[in-house]
């Protein structure tokens, strides 16, 4: 197990044990998604709160995830998803919460262009910042303001909710 996974579990357990929860669905939506720093191919970084689509989904994967797999081919075939990138309403932020860029690069050709890939280089997602995900993948929806409208999703809850926004 990576530095990275290791840290992930202890914290975890710890933030459990300490009576808080991360839960699928609907979140209060006054939480406010802490902002994280992510890297990209071009070397360039860039922030969560940068994105100005009205909508964000954030889908943390890891690229050895036969999971994250197959959702990223799910995902990158919805109509809704699609349509509201399409229409410039909806980003989708792919996010490997790790520093092994190596890893990350050879799986970035399997993730949609359309959609802004990144990796964690600083280890700057944490729980604190409202990303406390059980297990790989992850979903989360924010609206304009970051503020969490799902977290921990399933696809289909993520599909039923941008659609509701696209109509």
């Amino acid at each position: 197990m990576n530095s990275r996974k290791l840290l992930l579990s202890i914290l975890v357990a710890a933030t459990a044990w300490g009576g808080l929860r991360a839960d699928s669905g609907t979140n209060d939506s006054t939480a406010i998604a802490g902002d994280f720093t992510y890297a990209q191919a071009s070397g360039a970084t860039a922030t969560l709160h940068a994105l100005t689509a009205p909508r964000v989904l954030v889908y943390f994967y890891d690229p050895t995830c036969e999971d994250c797999e197959a959702l990223t081919r799910r995902l990158a075939s919805s109509e809704p998803i699609n349509r509201l990138i399409d229409e410039g309403r909806l980003q989708v932020l792919a996010i490997y919460p790790d520093n092994d860029s190596a890893q990350w690069a050879a799986h970035a050709p399997y993730v949609p262009t359309r959609w802004i890939n990144g990796y964690d280089r600083d280890l700057t997602v944490m729980p604190a910042d409202g990303f406390l995900f059980r297990s790989l993948p992850a979903l989360y929806v924010l609206d304009e303001s970051k503020r969490f409208l799902l977290t921990e999703a399933t696809a289909d809850e993520v599909e039923r909710v941008l659609t509701l926004f696209a109509n």
